[in-house]
């Protein structure tokens, strides 16, 4: 989210309207601060957000992970990426940590849902649908 804010001072600036900018940037972290305390007051939902992935299978899953934007995003909403001990910003996510992370949600940018088969027929871990 830094990167927000750090963008509404340099389009404040290059437009010559650095006070609206900041208006609108205080506007805009006080509206957050509230979904924030919102979002703490709800049980976590482990989440799994897969940014890329070969198309109709689960081979080659890249999926967001610490100091991403939507690890941040995740964080924001009161939800766990499951992805956020990684080492790296989007890391390659294997079946086996699949399994064994079992995330409440899981993100996948599909066309179609036919893609999804794959995921289906995984083993299931404490009564995942």
């Amino acid at each position: 989210m830094k990167d927000v804010f750090e963008s509404y001072d340099r389009l404040g600036k290059l437009l010559g309207r650095e006070k609206q900018a900041e208006k609108a940037k205080i506007r805009l972290q006080g509206e957050i601060g509230k979904f924030r305390e919102e979002a703490g007051k709800r049980e976590k939902v482990s989440i799994l957000f897969i940014v890329g992935h070969d198309a109709g299978s689960l081979r080659q899953m890249y999926a967001a992970g610490p100091h991403s934007f939507v690890n941040e995003i995740i964080a924001l909403c009161g939800g766990r990426n499951v992805m956020e001990g990684a080492g790296t910003v989007y890391p390659l996510v294997s079946k086996e940590k699949l399994i064994q992370e079992n995330p409440d949600v899981m993100w996948i940018p599909c066309q179609r849902t036919s893609r999804l088969m794959a995921w289906w027929k995984l083993p299931k871990k404490n009564g995942r649908n």
